[in-house]
């Protein structure tokens, strides 16, 4: 008992100085680094802080109340997280899962660079409007290709997966049965929120309770369709055998594992996608300000590398989403992918029959 209470009150005291360093960092990047005057200056990552915090103008100082909003949900959100997680996993299964997939990680770099070499030799040889067709051709190909990577039984199953691996064919059965569940929860998620959208005009208070509800009655419905799925891809499956996953006594404990290995996946994105997302943000402030500062110094005799310097802000400015959707979604895939694979082969492994 103690060393959970140990273990609590060291990662609510993380997650406040993650989230102090985080709001604080790039505001007063944008503040300080910014000789425009203080309602002209950083404007970008000042207008992100307006509208995480709903604010009515920019923030011109920490010490306001949205700054200590930021640090107290942090501090309840990851005490929340940390209490939920505890009482569906009481095992550890999902924890050990999360640190086991970091392992993969050097793989997921490998596939990721090879395919952003691949399209920037595509970029450069290439001429032709055919170039941007192969490219997302070559994207789509590579989003769609990771649960064969991720989802290998073999590598699922070792303690220190390998570096790198290709990806294996899991056999029909189980990508009919994946593409149906996924078409089954993507209708019934569908037509659980058509069914409740005429609520969601009704008086605040009804909208605000009713969204979230939808939201977790959406997730519930994943959960328990990844729980009977995912199996398929380590046990390979036969068309006799798809049922096996729904039939299962062992169901709803694993539906808990992967509730709690999300809400810990769920935690960490918020806290990995919003800092990223601040701090890119005060970086294109900053580029925009040096460029603007060089123009105004060098008008008659601009140095050689202001043009290139421009294009990259201007860039930088209008196409800084790509960058993070480039990024992420890989990223966020595969958190969906090795976690809950190796979740689900551990509660199985502890104790639970496989189906």
């Amino acid at each position: 008992m103690k060393t959970r209470l140990r273990y609590t009150l060291l990662l609510l005291a993380l997650s406040v100085a993650w989230a102090a360093f985080s709001l604080a960092g790039p505001f007063l990047l944008a503040m300080l680094g910014d000789h425009r005057p203080a309602e002209q200056g950083g404007r970008f990552v000042l207008s992100l802080y307006t509208g995480i915090f709903h604010l009515q103008k920019a923030p011109q100082t920490l010490a306001a109340p949205w700054f200590a909003e930021g640090l107290l949900f942090a501090a309840l959100g990851a005490l929340v997280t940390i209490v939920l997680v505890m009482l569906l996993d009481r095992r550890g299964d999902a924890t050990r899962a999360l640190r086991w997939s970091l392992r993969t990680i050097p793989c997921l770099i490998a596939w990721s660079c090879g395919v952003a070499i691949l399209i920037g030799l595509i970029e450069w040889l290439g001429t032709g409007s055919w170039v941007g067709d192969l490219s997302a051709v070559i994207v789509y190909g590579y989003l769609l290709a990771l649960p064969f990577i991720f989802l290998r039984d073999d590598v699922i199953a070792r303690d220190r997966p390998p570096h790198f691996w290709l990806p294996r064919w899991p056999g029909l059965p189980t990508i009919v049965l994946s593409i149906a569940a996924f078409a089954a929860w993507y209708g019934i998620a569908i037509a659980i929120a058509s069914s409740m959208i005429p609520s969601l005009v009704a008086p605040k208070a009804v909208s605000w309770l009713l969204g979230p509800l939808i939201a977790l009655l959406i997730w519930i419905l994943g959960l328990v369709l990844t729980a009977s799925v995912l199996p398929s891809w380590k046990h390979r499956w036969k068309w006799t055998q798809l049922d096996a996953g729904f039939r299962s006594p062992g169901l709803l404990a694993r539906a808990r594992t992967l509730a709690a290995l999300d809400l810990q996946l769920m935690w960490i994105s918020l806290w990995l996608f919003v800092p990223v997302l601040l701090w890119v943000a005060a970086a294109i402030d900053s580029l925009v300000a040096y460029v603007e500062s060089v123009q105004r110094l060098h008008l008659a005799h601009p140095p050689s590398y202001l043009p290139a310097l421009v294009n990259v802000s201007h860039f930088a400015v209008s196409y800084w989403w790509i960058a993070l959707l480039a990024t992420y979604v890989p990223v966020y895939c595969w958190m969906l992918l090795a976690p809950r694979a190796r979740a689900l082969h551990l509660a199985e492994s502890s104790g639970e029959p496989a189906p």
